[in-house]
């Protein structure tokens, strides 16, 4: 399930699945298609997002879901499988610990002329409004500028913003982009172990969430299974042979990467036997309430029909998230009815969550619409198109944003990623939750430290994660305060 912070929009990346066989534009086998899903996938989980979303957005022209053929549902569990492994393989830590982890490994390993721009920068303060106090940096010779609460925010950013221009712009050689992307991939992060002596904390933007806990234990199987729920609902399970064990593993499955997935066009029931067979958190449906004409011709409303067939296939822990006058279609037919009172049918309907899109893939939605529509539910709402880092404050309001034309190079959805304008996105998606000292160190600071504490190739997963652990001051409830408040003489039964 994925679950959304009050105290941050999460963020959902886009994997573009290479076009299947099947379609006109099929060039790849399996293997390779399968091989970038996972790349993708890995890229994704280590810039920090909260979600990737699957789709095959290559299967131009598209076929809706009554005439989609087996080989496109097979094809898309098998991609979809290849991201939830990738991401399984990938560490359990935080993701704005596993965003600061890539980020050292990115300014470590990245091209030197780019390094001794980075040494050239110069800071200064700024206001903004004439009432917030913000550091800027900018750099000789480039024209991109970073801004932040403090200088090493300021000078991160500026350096991220310049690196993905020179990608853009192809300023950067395939062989050093190659070299930077396989350091970023294989950085160490400390991952969160089963063990005894580890204090497991939760993530510190659900800090103040009402968290409630169920332990059962299970004598013929010899293990305990722990059930956590926020606000009445459940969110993660886990069982191991003692109850701190089974803690842990509930707050893994917690604290993991969560997945989706999409098939157009309107294949809403087909992406559900995809998420019910891959063990996926949520799906993204077309077309659910009221039926409008799409490029693929006339599509009917669905969500009698969908919701029925998740209760049949035993499903109802995958999450239905909705497109509402969705974009690549006419709206005319329902355009007395707004998208303020569409939402409005949605939710009623039973959706999980909507989606605001503009008018076309990439295209910005109307922040004023999106307020609305917020204003008027009670579910969370996700802005699904033409989110960037110059228009992400617009949208405030919504629970999240599905990105995908803006990550990649050029801004073109059929591109590759680009890593640094992916790590500026999600620098500012956690921007109160990150310690900028620690990542960008000053000359000075590294001249007094002791050795280089920013790299993490000399030092073992164990050494760096006990000497983290040491530093850190509580964010949140651990697993032995937890375990004091949850653990009475008998077990909890639900």
């Amino acid at each position: 399930m994925l679950i959304f912070s009050k105290f941050r929009p999460v963020v959902i990346g886009m994997i573009h699945v290479p076009a299947l066989p099947g379609t006109p534009g099929n060039k790849l086998p399996m293997e390779i298609i399968c091989e970038r899903v996972r790349q993708e996938a890995i890229v994704y989980k280590r810039a920090g997002v909260d979600s990737i979303l699957v789709e095959n957005m290559h299967d131009l022209p598209y076929l809706q879901g009554k005439d989609l053929g087996p080989e496109t549902v097979a094809c898309m569990t098998r991609a979809c499988l290849t991201a939830k492994e990738a991401l399984q393989g990938h560490g359990h830590t935080t993701q704005d610990k596993t965003l600061v982890h890539s980020l050292k490994a990115f300014l470590q390993h990245m091209p030197d002329q780019l390094k001794k721009m980075a040494d050239n920068a110069v800071i200064a303060p700024m206001t903004i409004d004439g009432k917030h106090e913000m550091s800027s940096a900018s750099f000789p010779d480039f024209k991109e500028i970073g801004t932040g609460k403090s200088p090493a925010e300021a000078k991160l950013k500026g350096i991220l913003h310049i690196c993905a221009n020179c990608i853009d712009k192809e300023h950067f050689t395939s062989e050093e982009m190659s070299h930077l992307e396989q350091h970023i991939q294989s950085a160490k992060s400390s991952e969160i172990h089963g063990t005894e002596e580890r204090i497991l904390k939760l993530p510190k933007n659900y800090n103040e969430m009402k968290f409630d806990w169920r332990v059962r234990n299970f004598p013929v199987e010899q293990k305990f299974r722990t059930k956590l729920s926020l606000d009445g609902k459940l969110v993660a399970e886990g069982t191991g042979q003692t109850k701190r064990k089974a803690m842990t593993n509930c707050v893994k499955e917690f604290l993991r990467c969560k997945i989706g997935v999409q098939i157009l066009a309107g294949a809403n029931h087909q992406a559900l036997a995809v998420a019910k067979a891959a063990g996926l958190d949520f799906i993204r449906a077309e077309g659910f309430i009221y039926s409008h004409v799409a490029d693929e011709g006339w599509m009917d409303a669905c969500a009698g029909a969908l919701l029925r067939y998740r209760s049949n296939i035993h499903a109802k822990q995958i999450q239905v998230f909705t497109d509402i006058k969705k974009k690549h279609s006419a709206h005319a037919v329902t355009s007395d009815v707004s998208l303020a009172e569409t939402a409005v049918a949605a939710e009623l309907f039973g959706s999980d969550g909507l989606i605001v899109t503009g008018t076309a893939t990439g295209m910005e939605a109307d922040p004023e619409e999106v307020k609305g529509v917020v204003s008027k539910v009670n579910i969370p709402v996700l802005v699904g198109s033409g989110v960037n880092l110059q228009n992400v404050d617009n949208y405030k309001d919504a629970s999240g944003y599905i990105v995908g034309s803006h990550f990649k190079v050029k801004g073109q959805w059929r591109n590759r990623i680009n890593i640094p304008r992916l790590y500026a996105f999600m620098v500012n998606s956690w921007s109160d939750f990150i310690d900028f000292d620690t990542i960008l160190l000053t000359e000075d600071s590294k001249k007094d430290s002791v050795g280089d504490k920013t790299d993490l190739s000399s030092e073992s997963d164990s050494e760096q994660s006990s000497k983290e652990e040491s530093k850190d001051t509580p964010i949140g409830d651990t697993l032995d305060t937890l375990l004091l408040e949850n653990s009475p003489d008998t077990d909890v039964i639900d």
